[in-house]
Formats: C-alpha cells, sequence, structure tokens
C-alpha cells in the first residue's frame, strides 16, 4: 500500500508540474502574441499617422496649387479687362481721330504749340502750317512739343502724296491682266492678278498677295501683304524715308497713317502678328 500511495503522489506532483510548465508556456505564448499584437497595432498606428500627414500634405499642396491658379486667373483676368479698357479706348480715339476740332480748340493748340517751341531746336511753325499741326495734335488728344515736332517734319516733308500705285495711275481703268474676285457692291470691284502671275517686288521687299479696287471703274485703292516682322521693319522704314513721319501712329494697334494736308490720298500700314503679315494700302479717297 504504501508504494501504491507514493506512485499516486508522485503521479499528482508530475501532473501538478506538468500543470504549471504547461501554465507558464502558455503564458509565455499568450504574452508574445500581445507583443506581436501591440507591434502589429504600433505599427499601424504609424502607417496610419503617416497615411493621414501624407493626405493632409497633398490637401495642403492642392490647396496652394488652387490659391495660385485663383491668383494667377485674377490676374489674368485684370490684363484682360485693362487690354479690353486700352481698346475700346484707342478704337473711340480712332473714330474721334476723323472729327474736325472746332475753332477755338485750333485756335488753343497754336498758341500752345508756338509757346512750346521754345524748348525744340526748330524754327515754330506759323499760319497755315500751325494750325495744320495744331488739327493734328487734337486728334492725338495729348499734343506735346515732341508730338509737334513729329508732326512738323511730316507736313514740312518735301514728299508729295502719290499719284497711284504700281503702275495705275489714280482714275485709271482696269486692264486686261487682272482678275475680278468681288463686286460691284456699291460700284466697287476689286481685282488681283491672274493665277501665276509674277507680283513684282515693292520698296525691294517680295509682295505675298496684291489687290486693286476700283469705284465705278476708276482705280482709288491698291493693297499689298508682306510676309514675315523682317519684312514689316523695313516695309516700315522706307515707308517713312520716302514720305516722312506718319500722320498717325498707334504701335498697340499696328497701325500707321500717312496723310497730306488738301489731299485725299493716304497710305496705311498694318502688322498682323500671329500671322506675320504686313499690309499696306494706298487710297485715293477723293475717287
Amino acid at each position: 500500500m504504501q508504494l501504491a500511495e507514493w506512485i499516486t503522489a508522485y503521479t499528482a506532483i508530475v501532473n501538478t508540474v506538468a500543470l504549471g510548465i504547461a501554465a507558464l508556456i502558455y503564458t509565455a505564448w499568450v504574452r508574445h502574441k500581445d507583443a506581436e499584437i501591440s507591434s502589429l497595432k504600433a505599427q499601424l498606428d504609424h502607417w496610419k499617422s503617416q497615411s493621414v500627414e501624407a493626405v493632409h500634405r497633398a490637401n495642403e499642396a492642392l490647396r496652394k496649387e488652387i490659391a495660385e491658379l485663383r491668383n494667377t486667373a485674377d490676374i489674368e483676368r485684370e490684363r484682360l479687362e485693362r487690354e479690353k479698357t486700352e481698346l475700346i479706348t484707342a478704337i473711340e480715339n480712332l473714330r474721334k481721330a476723323e472729327e474736325t476740332p472746332s475753332e477755338s480748340i485750333v485756335s488753343h493748340l497754336t498758341a500752345r504749340l508756338t509757346d512750346n517751341y521754345d524748348r525744340l531746336i526748330v524754327s515754330p511753325p506759323s499760319g497755315l502750317a500751325a494750325e495744320t499741326l495744331a488739327k493734328a495734335a487734337w486728334r492725338l488728344k495729348s499734343p506735346s512739343p515732341q508730338e509737334y515736332h513729329l508732326f512738323l517734319l511730316s507736313e514740312d516733308s518735301p514728299s508729295r502724296p502719290p499719284v497711284g500705285f504700281r503702275s495705275f495711275e489714280w482714275g485709271s481703268s482696269p486692264w486686261s491682266g487682272l482678275k475680278k474676285v468681288a463686286g460691284p457692291t456699291d460700284g466697287v470691284v476689286m481685282y488681283v492678278p491672274m493665277e501665276g502671275s509674277s507680283l513684282p517686288p515693292l520698296f525691294d521687299l517680295p509682295v505675298a498677295e496684291e489687290a486693286y479696287s476700283f469705284s465705278n471703274g476708276k482705280f482709288y485703292s491698291g493693297s499689298s501683304w508682306l510676309d514675315g516682322p523682317e519684312n514689316f521693319q523695313k516695309l516700315k522704314t522706307a515707308l517713312t524715308r520716302t514720305f516722312g513721319q506718319p500722320a498717325f501712329a498707334n504701335a498697340y494697334l499696328s497701325l500707321w497713317k500717312w496723310k497730306w494736308p488738301g489731299s485725299g490720298v493716304e497710305v496705311h500700314l498694318s502688322y498682323q502678328a500671329k500671322v506675320s503679315r504686313t499690309n499696306v494700302t494706298f487710297a485715293n479717297n477723293d475717287i
């Protein structure tokens, strides 16, 4: 009986120890898993924090970009509004340029012209020349001594108005080497050179296209088109050298006009920067 009791007691002790060891192992495993879970949770929290921060940075960058775009749009809108206002003003000035000032305005500007000429190293104009310059300065809307001088050079230029364009004299009839492309409209017919015709240079510059207009069978206007910005500058220089300074100049509108007192003849020069094309037109408004 003692052996049996001893074996029973020993078995109980072994079972107790085994259970204790198993409990310790399980506790260690649980703690290890808890540590893994805590580590994973910490990693997830870190990744979440990084993701939130990245989203925040992306949102901030997007908000900044939107603000910059809005600012750019506002600046562009202001620029367009400013250009619109300038264009409207320029168009209004062009419209008013054809009006005739009153005698009181002419007298006032003539007196101002004479007073201001003591600042220039030229003799002041007088009489009809002064009155002509005063009218021109009135059309310019901002008469200054320098602008008066510009008009003086134009009006006192030894040049005379053109008697025609190319081989056409004012009032001449169209010849057989032309092709009608428009009209008659209000008695006006437009012709161009025949296809395949070679256009001669204008002021030693190559011409791309040309057109001639006749009013009731009488030549009154001729136009040439030239390509390239360099030809525009060369043609403007040639016209200024030939006819003097223009009576009207607006670089914003890319428009220049040469006029002669007492004559309906005008020469207009314009330039389209978008297509790099120059147009020059000789016209006689008396026909």
